[in-house]
């Protein structure tokens, strides 16, 4: 009887063992069931989440010395950067250079750059990106070190910004919303707050910068000294200036240096010969008439006046000499034949800076492609057009003497006959040679006086009713005051460094 009941009792045990056996493997299946439910409703959930717009205006995709940006703002710098390096490339190529940008029709990502580091645009204008905002985050933390205020003005430009881009979105009539309009714009999950923000950033970098170098002052002392130290640089030579050329246009044209040699030792003869017989300017002028009647025609087309640091090295030492004089001669070999120098004249830039008001009446502009090949048609349009502004610059003028030729009752005709595009036709702190030729040589006229007006004739534009409204300070300070704010600005610049930028998880968010 024991035997047979101890062989029951293990059955009973075994079985037993085997059902709550199969419970585990039941309830483990069942859990793991729940897990995979939940993790796939967790990553739903979270792909809506994500795609809401909310990790990507919020989460930092990238820090830079404590500033975060997140995937909308880093994708609105992206843009920035991609047009800017657009127009660097339009300004040196004249539209030509476009074609090698990529296209915002395909990922940047897909489109290489450099083929031998496969690097692709979107890392060139990710890493251009990240250096850009480098310079605004230096730039706009020192503001807040320093307290700087975002001024009134730059907060309405702000604003003005804002409702552009409200009156672009009314215009369109395309959106629901502005929101869906600043997301179709910007193609991110842009919204109003974080456009706004942007710009504020952006603002008070700039503005800090703009005030930085507004900041610095000098005293006359200080001018002085800087100006002289540099005079070389900075004072205004006048001289004329004739090439004697080679038979041949290019010495390259010789098959060895022997030939080359001798045709430039030919030249140096001729010029040699040339600058014997000059003792004035006048003979100069005609000396260079006589070696080429059409190139030299004008009285001035052999002059010259430029500051110290634009002359040409093979004789800018010989200009510079202190112990030069008016009427000192000099020869120098340049590639293809030897240039003839007449000392003229060296100008410290203490004269007085002006301050002139404009009335500008322009003449109409023509396209001589609307005439349709008719040269005569068109010049008779352009000469029409020019009685036209003659005719409505001396009403102008009468106007302006009837009412007393004040430079008042100059302010009250702008509004309505002037195209000058400058507030009040205001121009300060002109300087020699800003101005075109006609308008400059007036200006400086020794006998100039506070209240001097006159209408004056440029081809180039048309008719200026020209008021004289004072005399500036002296040029050589105003020089000196700007080369030296130009490299105080230059050492806070460099001073700020640029702050490494370091990439969140929230990158990959990003865009292109």
């Amino acid at each position: 009887m024991s035997g047979l009941f101890e062989k029951k009792v293990g059955r009973d045990e075994r079985r037993e063992a085997r059902v709550k056996r199969e419970m585990r493997e039941k309830r483990k299946t069942k859990v793991t069931a729940i897990i995979v439910v939940l993790v796939l409703g967790l990553l739903f959930v979270g792909s809506l989440f994500l795609n809401s717009g909310f990790i990507r205006q919020t989460l930092p995709a990238v820090t830079i010395d404590g500033h975060g940006f997140s995937a909308v703002e880093f994708d609105y710098f992206y843009r920035t950067a991609f047009f800017e390096y657009q127009e660097m490339l339009n300004s040196f190529g004249g539209g030509d250079l476009e074609g090698m940008l990529p296209s915002f029709e395909m990922p940047h990502s897909s489109q290489i750059y450099n083929s031998e580091t496969g690097e692709t645009w979107a890392d060139f204008f990710r890493d251009l990106t990240m250096r850009n905002l480098s310079g605004l985050v230096a730039a706009y933390n020192d503001a807040r070190r320093n307290g700087f205020v975002l001024p009134d003005d730059r907060r309405e430009m702000i604003n003005q910004e804002i409702m552009s881009h409200r009156q672009m979105f009314e215009d369109s009539g395309d959106y629901p919303s502005f929101e869906a309009f600043l997301r179709a714009m910007y193609e991110t999950s842009m919204n109003e707050r974080t456009l706004r923000g942007i710009l504020e950033f952006v603002h008070t970098s700039s503005a800090f910068h703009g005030h930085m170098y507004d900041s610095f002052t000098y005293t006359g002392e200080q001018l002085a000294e800087f100006y002289n130290e540099g005079r070389d640089m900075y004072d205004v030579f006048t001289y004329r200036i004739l090439p004697v050329y080679t038979e041949e246009d290019d010495l390259m044209d010789f098959d060895d240096d022997a030939a080359q040699e001798a045709a430039l030792g030919e030249a140096r003869n001729r010029a040699t010969a040339i600058a014997a017989g000059i003792v004035e300017e006048e003979d100069f002028i005609n000396a260079a008439r006589e070696l080429d009647p059409d190139e030299f025609e004008s009285y001035n087309s052999t002059l010259r006046e430029q500051s110290g640091e634009a002359l040409d090295f093979s004789y800018e030492s010989w200009l510079k000499d202190n112990s030069r004089a008016y009427g000192d001669i000099e020869t120098f070999d340049f590639a293809n034949g030897v240039n003839i120098i007449f000392y003229v004249s060296r100008n410290d830039n203490s004269y007085s800076m002006v301050e002139m008001r404009q009335l500008l009446v322009l003449r109409e502009e023509l396209s001589q492609e609307d005439f349709l090949d008719d040269i005569e048609a068109y010049d008779e349009a352009v000469a029409e057009a020019g009685r036209q502004a003659r005719q409505r610059a001396e009403e102008v003028l009468e106007l302006f003497v009837v009412g007393g030729a004040t430079e008042e009752r100059m302010i009250e005709l702008m509004e309505e006959h002037s195209d000058d595009w400058t507030e009040g036709g205001l121009y300060t702190d002109v300087s020699r040679g800003m101005m075109v030729s006609e308008i400059n040589d007036w200006l400086f006229d020794p006998v100039r006086q506070v209240g001097d007006f006159e209408l004056i004739h440029t081809e180039a534009y048309g008719y200026h009713l020209v008021y004289f409204s004072g005399f500036g300070g002296p040029y050589n300070e105003f020089l000196a005051d700007g080369r030296m704010r130009e490299n105080d600005y230059q050492q806070w610049t460099d001073s700020l460094g640029e702050p490494e930028a370091v990439r969140r998880w929230a990158f990959f968010l990003t865009s292109h």
